[in-house]
């Protein structure tokens, strides 16, 4: 898959992969409160580690950073270089 197909692929997937909450995944894996309602409200790394400690902000970092990587990789694969 090549040009703008891919590209509207790569679009796609970033999107969706960006749209999945996180923070709010890892807070409820760790057996967090909702981490919305603690905190500056925001779903972020920083918001988690203040909230449910460092651990869980540098997770919930990682898991940010992969999902980065992830489609990056994905639209590459796919045959569009950003």
């Amino acid at each position: 898959m090549a040009g703008n197909k891919a590209a509207a692929a790569g679009c796609a997937a970033g999107y969706l992969i960006g749209s999945v909450a996180f923070a709010l995944i890892v807070g409820r894996a760790v057996g967090g409160p909702d981490i919305r309602d603690f905190g500056s409200g925001n779903m972020g790394s920083a918001n988690v580690a203040r909230t449910l400690g460092p651990r869980a902000g540098a997770l919930t970092c990682g898991v940010h950073v992969a999902a980065g990587v992830v489609t990056v990789r994905s639209v590459r694969w796919l045959g569009s270089y950003p």
